[in-house]
């Protein structure tokens, strides 16, 4: 029996736009194509895992950028991402939490996370969704490593009471829940943003 649900946060509960930023991304840089180089992932991860500044991430990005970028034009860009956390989404967790221990797992940066919770507050009053909705949060840029590495799962375990067989984890990346899968968690790999409640009825982790 599910007792816990350990949520990712981007495009599983707050909806992302991952073409919208990879434009605005790619019209900083001199080469358009540097966004799929692997020295573009590498700056990108080590910024989610923590292992540089956001000073230093945006020194990278400008590095590669067009003559006349600042680093405001990176800042915008990189945000871009994030679109919003709709208010049935809030309505859910409010469910949820009443029923199940919620957690929450995600690859996150300084960045993303000033922004979202800016924009949420903005958008809804103050929900501080990281302590009103979760048991725990859990960011890789404090944890030092990105899913899907299965060191951070084993960390999320350590650092609390969850036991994979009774917990779902849900994730918008097949490779993230392939690697919680491997732990004995029980997974849902959310393949569309908008279906996260008929997914969780048909788990029967809620009621119709």
């Amino acid at each position: 029996m599910i007792s816990s649900i350990l949520f990712d946060l981007g495009n599983v509960l707050v909806r992302l736009d991952y073409a919208l930023w990879r434009e605005k991304m790619k019209e900083l840089f001199v080469s358009p194509e540097f966004i799929d180089s692997e020295d573009y992932k590498l700056i990108c991860n080590k910024y989610m895992s923590g292992k540089l500044s956001t000073v230093l991430f945006l020194n990278a990005i400008i590095k590669v950028s067009k003559e006349n970028v600042q680093a405001r034009d990176v800042i915008d860009a990189w945000n871009s991402l994030i679109v919003d956390l709709p208010e049935a989404r809030i309505k859910l967790l409010q469910t949820l939490q009443s029923q199940y221990d919620l957690f929450l797992l995600s690859n996150n940066c300084e960045l993303h996370v000033e922004y979202a919770e800016r924009k949420f507050i903005k958008t809804h009053g103050a929900p501080d969704y990281n302590e009103r909705f979760f048991l725990r949060t859990f960011y890789s840029q404090d944890m030092g490593m990105i899913k899907p590495d299965p060191s951070i799962f084993k960390e999320v375990l350590n650092a609390t009471d969850i036991h994979p067989e009774t917990c779902l984890f849900v994730d918008d990346l097949e490779e993230n829940t392939t690697a919680a899968k491997s732990l004995g968690f029980n997974v849902l790999h959310l393949k569309e943003f908008d279906q996260l409640d008929q997914e969780l009825i048909a788990s029967g982790i809620i009621n119709d």
